[in-house]
């Protein structure tokens, strides 16, 4: 049974989230795990692209004109346009460079795609000039390594809080037999379900809402990461892991207070998650707590003691609430 709200925003003070998070300390492996074995598809396009611009150098100091020139770079286009997106290629050293010219991956495919041939082939001349001139060359002179592709791998896997945030909540409550389900005929039917309405459920999502009459108004339109449905009662779960403070962190923290801070149904649970190191902000004395920590915790008191359904905690106190509800 549920106890009130401000008992697990409490619970969640005095309750640190553990920092390290151990459940899958392989992360990410992109390259093979050793050196003599067969390389993968990463690896074999990552050399395949170097090799490639090796050659663009090469016909470079040769000619600028030399029609070789621009069947090199086609060449790469092709790779860039039609290599798929599970083979992370964006884990290359050359498409890590992009991030220096302010250029994300993502952009640099679209406009390969949506561009002419002709300014295709300029714009990525004028980025391996670029990359040959201040990178290239640098990496020729150290060595090349695929140890590259799995650093990046490591450094992206910090970048997908979204997705282990997503991975948290099914962890907690993977021991109550909830089911994931994928259709809404499915989750109405189910005493114990989840959809994902922010990765891939936002039809099922959306109508829920309209089914049930629900006004949903939260941050433009963004759909929570994941609702639960325990026999009659609905849990709407925004779920963030912020570690440090900053412009943007205070911008999510500020989304979990505002996502909480109404009612939108009898039986709806609001139910922000705040996992991470920045929670424990909340937990420091009068003399310590910053005038804007003190600002975002008196929000959060407010919004517990105004809307009964409504609840702030971090993974810890997350976890009690399955505990209360689901046992």
């Amino acid at each position: 049974m549920l106890k009130e709200n401000i008992c697990y925003f409490k619970h969640s003070l005095k309750n640190s989230d553990v920092r390290l998070n151990l459940s899958n300390t392989l992360g990410l492996l992109a390259i093979t795990r050793n050196a003599n074995e067969k390389p993968n598809e990463l690896m074999k396009k990552n050399q395949e692209l170097l090799d490639l611009i090796t050659t663009y150098k090469t016909l470079r100091s040769i000619d600028k004109r030399n029609n070789d020139i621009n069947k090199v770079i086609d060449k790469i286009i092709n790779i860039t346009i039609h290599c798929s997106n599970n083979i992370h290629l964006n884990y290359s050293p050359f498409y890590t460079y992009l991030n220096v010219l302010n250029y994300s991956y993502c952009d640099f495919k679209k406009d390969l795609k949506k561009l002419k041939d002709d300014e295709k082939r300029e714009l990525l001349k004028c980025i391996c000039d670029a990359y040959i001139d201040n990178r290239h060359n640098v990496y020729n002179s150290h060595g090349y390594s695929n140890s590259m592709l799995q650093i990046r791998a490591d450094d992206s896997t910090s970048r997908t809080n979204s997705i282990t945030a997503n991975k948290q909540i099914e962890s907690l409550i993977e021991p109550y037999k909830i089911k994931i389900t994928k259709s809404y005929n499915d989750f109405v039917e189910c005493n114990k379900a989840c959809i994902w309405p922010d990765r891939g459920n936002e039809d099922i999502f959306d109508k829920w809402l309209d089914e049930n009459h629900i006004d949903y108004r939260f941050n433009q339109g963004k759909r929570p990461d994941c609702l639960i449905k325990f026999n009659d009662k609905y849990l709407m779960i925004e779920h963030k892991i912020v570690n440090s403070g900053g412009g943007h962190q205070n911008e999510q923290i500020n989304e979990t207070i505002d996502f909480i801070n109404r009612s939108i149904g009898k039986n709806i649970y609001l139910i922000s998650c705040l996992a991470g190191d920045y929670f424990n902000k909340f937990n420091c004395d009068s003399m310590n707590i910053s005038n804007k920590i003190e600002k975002q915790k008196d929000e959060i008191v407010k919004s517990l003691k105004n809307n009964m359904n409504s609840y702030y905690l971090n993974g810890e106190g997350l976890k009690q609430l399955f505990k209360d509800l689901f046992d």
